[in-house]
């Protein structure tokens, strides 16, 4: 929980102190456009903070299970969720990212980064009543 929430928290914290300016400011593209999805979902996936995330994450999604195949049905469900996951957002960026203003790229990352960093403290307050009992 602990380390989930941190990771959370930072997360949250990050997407809500983007600006427009970060968004316009666009680095110069090393890939080729026909592989910017697979880049993007590799780089997403082979992220070791996104690995520790999900495996934190996951661990404490997994802890309430007692029985041994069924802890592992649904590591094999949280893995193919993770996988799916990564796939839908490099593709949904790749194919929206020139038809949204960077205004509201800004307020949804602002919104989404408050909803994570809720989580990241709900992970806190669930590590400290642990902790207490």
């Amino acid at each position: 929980f602990l380390l989930g929430g941190a990771f959370l928290f930072y997360v949250g914290y990050s997407a809500f102190k983007i600006s427009e300016k970060d968004i316009e400011d666009k680095p110069k593209d090393k890939y080729s456009k026909n592989n910017s999805v697979i880049t993007g979902f590799v780089l997403g996936i082979s992220s070791p903070l996104t690995i520790a995330a999900w495996a934190s994450i996951g661990a404490a999604y997994l802890s309430k299970y007692e029985s041994r195949p069924e802890a592992l049905v649904n590591i094999f469900l949280l893995a193919l969720g993770v996988v799916l996951f990564f796939l839908l957002l490099a593709s949904i960026f790749y194919f929206t990212r020139k038809r949204i203003p960077p205004k509201y790229v800004v307020w949804s990352s602002r919104i989404f980064g408050v909803v994570l960093a809720g989580y990241g403290v709900y992970f806190f307050y669930r590590f400290v009543t642990l902790m207490i009992t």
